[in-house]
């Protein structure tokens, strides 16, 4: 293969993992954006506030489902071949968003419909704990080593466009000038998303790491992750934790607790999460490019001490009247959590080796996100009632900074750079 060629295909997997990712992001902030409009269509409640519990629950299935996607799809990719496994959970979350998008309201299905809506739910979920992480492995075991955190981070990039995207596309098939079925419009396209993405991945070669690891044998990765690299597995959950507690933090509490308290307006905390998207989106590839030259481990490293050194500063500040110091605040509090989120695909792709790899980086991922970024906004939320000052969430920050700062440097011992280094000083001991 020339070098023309190669360039072409190098950008073919490009896309085709990001397209994954994008629908991933795309399909879950949907959800939770448009959930104003689909909880009075599928819980008709009395009670308001009865149904949008009802609603936050079926929200939260498919968030929880995350870890037995990573497993399933995990096992069937360090098994079976990682664009397999990916092909197979893009499907399955195109088919979902878009069975979402067609499903009768409960005015027509009666209870038949918020119990469908659920199983998409967790079909999505499971689905998309197949895509994350894995998208980002066949992408960087598929490309260039010496770029391996520049291409992690178009991953991870791509997701948070798909969050920013969902958010565009809520605010306008939900405005009033659009007829009352539009909501269902954002589901159905999701379709051609999938579609483009599977037809690209079809056209793929398996990753060579996978194909030089390959194993006719019967073997369990997820056995093998148990067994074997269960201190890597628990460095991936704390990777995990702070790689998605401060855009859950952020995006998913704070904004719309600064509108309950009266500092900003529900027009500015939409204002405020794109700006912050689109600053996410658009530093994400340099920060990853920066990753590469200065060293994965270092900059993860200064991320979680940056962070930990501003999380009561941070929640200081941004309870303040002005729009535009709130604005600052947010955008360098996810400005250092970027140095962190960045190379995070490209560290998490070592910590395994191939054979396991999907399973243990996925799993780990999932589990760290399920447990602490899913639940960032109501541990958040009890503290400030607990502590009765709405400073409280900085010692959940600082919590999670020490989990992921000790899971990198514990986690760096088990890179193959590190054991590599190791084995020499002991042989010339």
């Amino acid at each position: 293969m020339n070098l023309k060629q190669s360039l072409l295909v190098e950008k073919r997997v490009i896309v085709a993992s990001s397209l994954g990712n994008l629908l991933e992001m795309y399909s879950f902030s949907l959800f939770a954006m448009l959930l104003p409009t689909l909880t009075p269509l599928f819980f008709p409640l009395s009670d308001p506030l009865a149904a949008l519990f009802l609603a936050y629950s079926v929200f939260s299935v498919g968030f929880l489902a995350y870890p037995l996607g990573a497993l399933l799809f995990g096992y069937m990719g360090d098994r079976y071949g990682r664009r397999f496994a990916l092909s197979l959970s893009l499907l399955g979350m195109a088919l979902s968003t878009f069975c979402i998008g067609l499903l009768p309201s409960y005015a027509t299905l009666g209870i038949i419909s918020p119990l469908l809506l659920a199983c998409f739910r967790l079909i999505q979920g499971i689905c998309a704990g197949g895509e994350c992480m894995g998208s980002g492995i066949f992408l960087i075991e598929s490309t260039s080593a010496k770029n391996s955190g520049f291409f992690g981070s178009l991953v991870a990039a791509s997701g948070t466009f798909g969050a920013l995207y969902a958010s565009i596309v809520s605010v306008i098939f939900v405005s009033s000038i659009m007829p009352s079925w539009a909501w269902r419009i954002p589901f159905i396209v999701s379709i051609f998303i999938g579609g483009v993405g599977l037809y690209l991945r079809s056209t793929l070669e398996e990753s060579s790491s996978f194909k030089n690891s390959f194993s006719k044998t019967n073997y369990s990765p997820i056995k093998e992750v148990f067994r074997h690299h269960f201190i890597p597995l628990l460095c991936a959950v704390g990777i995990g934790a702070l790689g998605t507690v401060p855009f859950y933090l952020t995006i998913g509490f704070l904004n719309s607790y600064l509108v309950f308290l009266n500092i900003i307006t529900i027009q500015h905390s939409e204002s405020l999460n794109f700006i912050l998207l689109l600053f996410c989106v658009l530093t994400m590839p340099f920060v990853g490019y920066l990753a590469d030259k200065v060293g994965h481990v270092k900059i993860m490293v200064l991320s979680a001490l940056l962070s930990l050194m501003y999380a009561y500063p941070f929640f200081c500040i941004v309870y303040t009247d002005s729009f535009f110091t709130i604005v600052f605040a947010e955008l360098l509090f996810l400005a250092l959590s970027q140095l962190f989120v960045a190379p995070l695909n490209a560290f998490m792709s070592q910590l395994f080796p191939v054979r396991a790899r999907y399973t243990g980086a996925a799993f780990g991922y999932c589990m760290g996100m399920a447990l602490f970024g899913g639940t960032a906004p109501y541990i958040s939320l009890s503290l400030i009632n607990w502590l009765g000052t709405t400073r409280a969430p900085f010692l959940y920050v600082m919590f999670i900074c020490l989990i992921g700062l000790i899971s990198v440097r514990m986690g760096k011992g088990y890179l193959p750079s590190e054991q590599k280094e190791y084995k020499l000083i002991e042989s010339e001991i």
